[in-house]
């Protein structure tokens, strides 16, 4: 068995990216123009927005988990090996626990998604994230990013789980410790792990999506830290 070389990872996994990328090209817009609706009414009416964005994601992780989880894993494999499968698995693992915590949301609602009024320097944070994952310009090995204006509703939001998990990391980033926190944590974990492997392995677009993780990880403990020195529960 040849020796498993990282650098022919990255390359083989933006391969699949792009087959992957051209053959559901034309679902791409949706997403897009679901997420604005979505954005459009949760800062419009709120809470009483919240079980469409949960449905919404219910169906973009279900989508996820099948796709970027399961045949990018095959494709691994089959072009790859054991090597490069275990090197992608906590992918598909931390996909399906995210789709649980949205599902368990739908169960039992705890997100708050009032955003009357947030810490300025979240927005700050936040913002640049969620339209930079709304966006997602590609990455062309050798070349660099291409900022094309289409990619606003061709784009990969949607269809992968980075640019995806970008939007509403940033949203829930902006209430927490508010609101659901098991799915922030999930969130956070898939944006902290993925991230630093695909920072790894060079790939520019994805270092705003592992900023947003290293922010929430830092805002989980600090937050942490502050309900302990205050007596409450950690």
């Amino acid at each position: 068995m040849p020796e498993f070389d990282p650098v022919q990872f990255g390359i083989t996994l933006g391969q699949l990216v792009t087959e992957y990328r051209s053959a559901y090209a034309w679902i791409a817009p949706l997403p897009h123009l679901a997420t604005l609706i979505l954005l459009y009414l949760i800062f419009r009416y709120g809470q009483r927005a919240r079980k469409a964005f949960v449905l919404y994601f219910i169906l973009n992780y279900s989508w996820l988990v099948v796709f970027v989880g399961g045949w990018f894993s095959v494709q691994l494999y089959q072009r790859l090996g054991i090597p490069a499968l275990v090197l992608y698995g906590a992918t598909p693992i931390l996909l399906v626990i995210i789709l649980y915590q949205w599902v368990q949301e739908l169960r039992t609602p705890r997100l708050d998604l009032d955003m009357t009024w947030v810490d300025r320097w979240r927005l700050l944070v936040a913002a640049p994230v969620l339209l930079w994952g709304f966006w997602y310009p590609p990455y062309d090995w050798g070349v660099g990013l291409i900022f094309d204006p289409k990619e606003l509703l061709f784009g990969a939001y949607g269809l992968m789980g980075c640019p995806t998990t970008m939007v509403p990391l940033s949203l829930l980033f902006l209430k927490y410790p508010l609101g659901n926190r098991p799915l922030f944590y999930a969130l956070t974990a898939y944006a902290v792990c993925i991230g630093a492997a695909m920072v790894a392995l060079q790939y520019l677009p994805d270092m705003p999506f592992f900023f947003i993780g290293i922010a929430s990880l830092g805002l989980i403990i600090i937050t942490k830290f502050k309900r302990e020195d205050k007596g409450g529960n950690p």
